[in-house]
């Protein structure tokens, strides 16, 4: 049988060594992969700085802001403070009304040409004269009718007091 080949069963030890040599083989790619992955995975990122010409001192040409707004000049106050002489108080409004006719008689040319007011003072009112051009003119008022047994003050009302005229 000289021309026939002949194939003989391998032997256990050669069966043993080559299943040996793969998983060996095996393990060694593994291990190679893993390693690999671990880089991979944990490799530092590089932080790059920028460089000299990605930096700019030079700002870039901005149109300029918008002019900010003037500001407004606050409003008159709807009830400036002025000059009043004070000639009465009351709880009563209407009262009050009367106090004036007779005072305005008493008082004659004096309080002829003033008309008369009235503002909240507490829980009662003032009866005011006026309003007078100022503080001199409303001293030399009070003057003159005391001169004439009236008894009055100057009063100066604050600025945003409502002061209504007399009905």
């Amino acid at each position: 049988m000289a021309g026939e080949q002949t194939t003989e069963a391998p032997s256990v030890g050669t069966r043993f060594q080559k299943r040996w040599l793969l998983w060996a083989l095996a393990g060694l790619v593994i291990a190679a992969l893993t390693v690999w992955l671990y880089q991979l995975l944990n490799k530092p990122v590089k932080k790059t700085r920028p460089t000299a010409q990605q930096i700019s001192l030079v700002r870039p040409n901005l149109p300029p802001p918008p002019p900010k707004p003037k500001p407004k000049e606050p409003a008159k106050p709807v009830h400036p403070s002025r000059v009043w002489v004070q000639l009465a108080t009351g709880k009563n409004v209407d009262a009050l009304g009367f106090d004036w006719r007779r005072l305005s008689r008493s008082g004659g040319d004096l309080l002829a040409k003033l008309k008369p007011h009235t503002t909240p003072w507490g829980e009662a009112h003032r009866l005011l004269a006026g309003p007078i051009d100022s503080r001199e003119k409303a001293q030399a008022l009070v003057r003159e009718l005391k001169a004439k047994g009236l008894d009055s003050f100057l009063y100066v009302s604050p600025e945003g007091e409502e002061i209504q005229p007399v009905k």
